[in-house]
């Protein structure tokens, strides 16, 4: 292309990490900084999923920096991208970190909510704050879409004795 601008990298950047190809996500991604192009939330959400993917956890971790000098931590996009890289990296502590990072956000939709719940069941061994966090979900009136009922269905079945009230609210929205 004679022309590149913020949204063909982004595009390209998202396409190639999507595919599986995550490292040729992410040396896009340093051609687009290193070619003075402002990056924006879309990007950082892009790299931070290709970083994880790729298991490049170091790097997440800087860019995890880099969102926060620039003020895109909060940004639902970034949060989620950032939670699912915590998720992903539990072996060294970081159950603490995917928390704080979703506390930090101003505000939780289905997105952010069914990203934290995901992690939890992807962590394995939390299913009761699983439930936790799908009946502080539904009390603050974020209406769950499939993938959060996969997530606390896949951890009410992990669970010896599951919370009565989470399945008895669960069957609300069913009906």
């Amino acid at each position: 292309m004679p022309e590149r601008n913020l949204g063909t990298w982004t595009l390209m950047t998202t396409r190639f990490a999507q595919l599986g190809c995550a490292r040729d996500a992410i040396e896009l991604f340093l051609h687009m900084e290193l070619s003075g192009h402002a990056l924006d939330r879309f990007t950082y959400g892009s790299v931070l999923s290709a970083s994880t993917e790729s298991g490049l956890l170091a790097l997440g971790k800087q860019l995890h920096s880099q969102v926060i000098r620039l003020g895109l931590a909060s940004d639902v996009c970034v949060g989620c991208s950032l939670v699912d890289m915590y998720a992903k990296r539990t072996a060294d502590g970081s159950v603490d970190d995917l928390r704080k990072v979703f506390d930090r956000m101003p505000e939780h939709n289905v997105m952010s909510w069914t990203a934290i719940i995901t992690a939890y069941v992807q962590i394995g061994e939390c299913d009761k704050e699983v439930i936790e966090l799908f009946c502080k979900m539904i009390s603050g009136r974020v209406q769950p879409n499939h993938f959060s009922f996969s997530s606390v269905l896949k951890a009410c079945g992990n669970l010896s004795d599951p919370y009565k009230h989470a399945l008895r609210e669960m069957e609300k929205f069913i009906r």
